[in-house]
């Protein structure tokens, strides 16, 4: 369609036929947008939305997310130790989304969490201290930060109880 300027001068109308409604426009070059579409043209999604011409709402998470627009296949700019299409979980080990401010259990050293490694044989569990990464050994002859080995002296990992150098009686008489 045409549109009239000003000194009866008309110009084609510029509609992108899959955002507009139709063919025709206002004489400010204006189309008739589909719903979440935008621009004189029509020719992209309005802001916090995504997928042209079919414009859906990105939804980022509005505390998890860096601003609330996504590219261009809805993912969301997520902030600090937080991940997820739209910014609605924490990252593997963090904890208390949305800031994602805590290691979670099995994790230790935030700001940057690692895997606690305690061995599964000479520790109590698997979880360790949030901020040293120790374990909790099985019994007090179980050393180490990741009670991996017995204390000096003792012998037979994991239960460390027997003493190095000490002879059993035998009770044969």
């Amino acid at each position: 369609m045409l549109r009239e300027l000003k000194s009866n001068t008309w110009i084609a109308c510029q509609c992108d036929p899959q955002g507009s409604t139709g063919e025709t426009c206002s004489d400010s070059g204006q189309c008739d947008c589909r719903d979440n579409v935008e621009g004189l043209p029509c020719d992209h999604c309005m802001d916090n939305h995504f997928g042209f011409p079919d414009c859906q709402a990105c939804e980022c998470h509005l505390e998890g997310s860096d601003g609330l627009d996504c590219n261009l296949h809805g993912k969301c700019a997520c902030k600090e130790h937080v991940t997820g299409d739209k910014c609605d979980q924490c990252q593997a080990g963090y904890d208390n989304h949305p800031a994602c401010d805590q290691c979670e259990a099995g994790y230790f050293g935030y700001p940057d969490c690692q895997k606690c490694t305690c061995n599964e044989n000479g520790s109590k569990n698997l979880i360790c201290n949030q901020d040293t990464g120790d374990c909790e050994c099985l019994n007090s002859n179980v050393k180490g930060p990741d009670c991996g080995s017995c204390n000096d002296g003792t012998f037979g990992f994991p239960q460390c109880s027997g003493r190095k150098g000490h002879m059993i009686k035998s009770s044969n008489k």
